[in-house]
């Protein structure tokens, strides 16, 4: 999955989830893995899945880029480091703008904020992708 299609899917969705989140993850280097534990108790085979940060060997926990306005911020703080960020709530939905770049409006800010970041981001060069 590329920028684009993640931003797609931000664009049509109706709230935010862990699986957006996850595909954000992706983008920013994220590695998901799965491991195989065996319950003590049961002696049953459970796979659990954990989540590393580019080359980390301590798993990590994805943030919560598209349901928490905290989260989604610091996305975009990373991914635009020197940019001016803006969002708000309109009746229904959330907008967001990135220095002069045009207002994105999605399901509610911290969706509307991902895809700004995002956008501004892969204009930038930040994925190996072309630019929008």
């Amino acid at each position: 999955m590329n920028v684009v299609d993640v931003i797609r899917n931000l664009n049509s969705a109706t709230q935010g989830s862990r699986v957006f989140d996850g595909q954000i993850a992706i983008l920013l280097g994220w590695v998901r893995r799965t491991k195989s534990v065996v319950d003590g108790h049961t002696g049953e085979t459970k796979v659990t899945e954990q989540w590393f940060f580019k080359d980390s060997s301590e798993a990590g926990r994805v943030p919560f880029y598209t349901s928490n306005l905290g989260c989604a911020l610091q996305l975009a703080q990373e991914l635009c480091p020197q940019s001016r960020l803006g969002c708000a709530w309109e009746e229904g939905k959330g907008s967001a703008r990135i220095d002069s770049d045009r207002y994105i409006q999605a399901a509610s800010p911290q969706i509307a904020l991902c895809i700004a970041a995002l956008m501004a981001a892969a204009r930038g060069g930040y994925f190996s992708e072309p630019a929008l």
